[in-house]
């Protein structure tokens, strides 16, 4: 995967905002900083830091709920508290 799409998967911005970052010398992959955006990352076995923190990657992110009373599970209403707008 490209660096760069690594980053903005992982919500550190759009992949212009994040080829910015790497352009500045803020990433690091396996402690050498790299300024190509387009390095080839392997998600599983590199370490990605980003001002020194490291970035663990996450393919996918699950959240749980518990839906209070009087909300409904529809993504989208007009009328009626979704469980959608309890994440926000």
């Amino acid at each position: 995967m490209r660096l760069d799409k690594y980053l903005a998967n992982m919500g550190f911005g759009s992949r212009k905002e994040v080829k910015k970052l790497i352009k500045n010398k803020r990433v690091a992959v396996n402690e050498k900083i790299e300024t190509v955006d387009k390095y080839q990352v392997n998600e599983q076995e590199d370490h990605v830091t980003l001002d020194g923190e490291e970035i663990i990657y996450q393919k996918y992110f699950y959240y749980m709920l518990n839906k209070p009373a009087g909300v409904i599970t529809a993504t989208i209403d007009d009328f009626e508290p979704t469980v959608l707008d309890s994440f926000f």
